[in-house]
């Protein structure tokens, strides 16, 4: 299989990963506005969301290897949305061991800061074409 499936893969699994962020996104606001509990429908978002952010890093290791060319810009994309996919992670696993509206605030923030590592590491290649 040549670069450009890899690619494609790695652009399609963007779009899902940006599908379960949007959606543990909904979840931890309407969580945090009902004062409702943090339960298995929001580890279960993030168990799905950092399983593509994970399978989104071995794809992009993949194509820099497969494409042998690391570029500053492609070297910025991929310690951004690693150390957006570290915050996301931890997010979630320090919200399941808080308690209250701290779990919801606590993953809340953390995948907003990921969020935001992750679009800035995006756009320093060829942005969200």
């Amino acid at each position: 299989m040549d670069y450009l499936f890899w690619k494609a893969m790695h652009s399609g699994v963007r779009w899902l990963a940006v599908g379960a962020a949007v959606v543990a996104l909904v979840l931890l606001i309407v969580g945090l506005v009902t004062k409702g509990k943090y339960g298995r429908p929001h580890t279960l978002t993030f168990s799905v969301l950092n399983g593509l952010l994970g399978i989104q890093l071995l794809l992009g290791i993949l194509l820099i290897v497969i494409n042998r060319a690391a570029s500053g810009n492609v070297i910025q994309h991929l310690l951004f949305n690693l150390a957006g996919m570290i915050v996301i992670a931890t997010g979630s696993a320090r919200a399941k061991r808080a308690t209250g509206a701290s779990q919801f605030q606590t993953a809340l923030v953390r995948l907003l800061i990921g969020m935001v590592l992750i679009f800035v590491g995006v756009s320093r290649v060829n942005g969200w074409a």
